[in-house]
């Protein structure tokens, strides 16, 4: 199979706009990193939303922030329960170290926080409220981007 030729590739982004809901961080909140590989940290935007912030330069590595986009949304477009999701900015102005985790200005992936929520490794709960359906979303959504990681993020308020 041929390599693709570098010099066919340039241009192509010419006149590319920034996406429109890029959300600009102000601060990191100062708790202690989330569970996970990852070490998402909570930060709050100039509107006073917080978000749990995955940076490019995490120990899983840069893809995780455009999986983590991509399940999200795609998650969002057939109803299944998962968290806002944005492409977050981290200026300059914020970077350097928090809780052992580097800090690096540029762009990231950010999970809108939830109040009261657990971490757990199974799905439980299916009978209670609106479960059921909420887990057909869940379902189709693990076998559609090949789940592996089982996590899930359980609202006690809601």
């Amino acid at each position: 199979m041929p390599m693709a030729n570098e010099g066919a590739w340039r241009g192509l982004l010419r006149g590319r706009r920034e996406a429109q809901d890029v959300r600009r961080l102000v601060a990191p909140i100062g708790d202690p990193p989330g569970e996970g590989g990852s070490a998402p940290l909570l930060m709050r935007d100039a509107d006073g939303t917080r978000w749990w912030v995955k940076l490019p330069n995490n120990a899983q590595g840069p893809m995780v922030l455009v999986n983590e986009q991509i399940v999200a949304r795609c998650g969002a477009l057939i109803g299944a329960p998962t968290c806002d999701v944005a492409v977050v900015a981290v200026p300059e102005a914020i970077a350097g170290d928090v809780h052992g985790v580097r800090i690096e200005a540029g762009l990231a992936h950010g999970s809108r926080d939830v109040p009261h929520t657990v971490n757990q490794r199974q799905l439980a709960h299916r009978a209670r409220n609106d479960n059921g359906r909420r887990h057909v979303g869940v379902y189709a959504l693990h076998d559609w981007c090949w789940g592996a990681d089982n996590q899930w993020l359980y609202a006690l308020e809601d």
